[in-house]
């Protein structure tokens, strides 16, 4: 099966200006350390799980955004690089994309 080749940086800039920028969050979120949250509270509390729950969704986040940058990428791709007997597999690929 064919894969994307790399593409040109001006490329990669114009699909990653159409990503959301996750820098802060995740930063923000990697400050809070669950095993310094769960200290502060009882162990009845809900909140050092959700702490939890919260640094997972962020990693589940990433990897959206990862996700969706493979799928811009193949779709450049397929639609400028390939010949028209392969841009099935661009189709693919870029299935989720607008």
């Amino acid at each position: 099966m064919t894969i994307r080749k790399n593409l040109t940086p001006s490329e990669s800039r114009a699909i990653e200006e159409k990503l959301p920028q996750l820098d802060s969050v995740v930063s923000a979120v990697l400050r809070l350390s669950p095993d310094l949250i769960s200290v502060k509270f009882s162990p009845d509390s809900s909140i050092p799980v959700t702490s939890i729950c919260l640094r997972d969704a962020v990693d589940v986040l990433c990897d959206v955004k990862f996700a969706l940058f493979e799928s811009f990428a193949h779709k450049v791709w397929f639609e400028n690089y390939e010949s028209e007997s392969t841009r099935w597999v661009g189709i693919h690929f870029a299935f989720f994309c607008g």
